[in-house]
């Protein structure tokens, strides 16, 4: 088939980039950039795919990120969040906003030596956090090649291990607790939960409830599916570990008990 005879796929809803816009001047604090140059900048990664956003946000509050997720819900328009751009699969790009952390949200917020914690912003670059953890004779292990510049953000979203990784883990085995934004821009924590905890999730009627509740019928209602064909390797990306919510989910530390 050639280049002419390939089926040209339209999408079913346009996003409404003027409403958009109108929306961040009133709500968001960081920087936009919807001009040509930056989405060229921003349209590429590590990967050899190219996909030029509609434009680029730089939040440099938490207010700022809920701000984005919100208007990008209300406007239709695709979100994807990026770290250092290191992805080697394309997950760094998208044709709607792209959200970078690394600008401004980059600090890192509090040491506990003593418990052995560090608590981040998601734009913290890995070298950056080892630097200030060194004094204290703590590292965060995961050597990764790309730790001049990966985000400890990118990381968690890419469960990133690094050569080491049968000693060390992912990154996943080093993550006590997430602040996360939900896409009607609610914030909540979320980390490891007892059964109790976790029934008590489930039976909320907001999204954040919703959405333990529909990870836990999937696993009820297709658990031997799911410990039939899910792959048996210690690191995957390519969708949700459902494997950690089974009957058999005891090996998974983020699954409930």
């Amino acid at each position: 088939m050639s280049r002419a005879e390939l089926p040209v796929v339209a999408a079913t809803t346009s996003p409404d980039l003027v409403g958009l816009q109108a929306t961040l001047h009133e709500s968001f604090g960081g920087e936009a950039r919807f001009d040509r140059l930056s989405r060229a900048l921003y349209s590429t990664d590590a990967s050899v795919f190219q996909i030029v956003p509609v434009g680029v946000l730089l939040p440099k509050s938490e207010a700022d990120v809920v701000a984005v997720v919100k208007a990008c819900a209300k406007h239709r328009v695709p979100l994807t969040a990026r770290g250092g751009g290191t992805s080697q699969a394309g997950q760094c790009i998208g044709a709607g906003v792209v959200l970078d952390c690394s600008k401004y949200l980059n600090r890192v917020l509090e040491i506990n030596a003593t418990e052995r914690w560090v608590r981040v912003e998601p734009g913290c670059v890995l070298d950056e956090l080892n630097a200030e953890l060194k004094p204290f004779g703590l590292q965060f292990p995961l050597d990764i090649s790309t730790s001049n510049r990966a985000t400890i953000g990118g990381m968690v979203a890419n469960n990133s291990s690094g050569t080491r990784s049968v000693v060390y883990g992912k990154t996943i085995d080093h993550v006590l607790e997430l602040t996360v934004v939900l896409s009607d821009g609610s914030v909540v924590q979320v980390g490891p939960l007892s059964e109790s905890e976790w029934r008590e999730r489930c039976g909320r009627r907001d999204l954040e409830g919703r959405s333990y509740g529909v990870v836990d019928r999937l696993a009820r209602q297709y658990g031997d599916e799911i410990e039939r064909r899910f792959p048996k390797i210690l690191r995957r990306v390519g969708g949700y570990n459902l494997d950690c919510f089974t009957d058999r989910r005891a090996r998974c530390r983020w699954g409930p008990g």
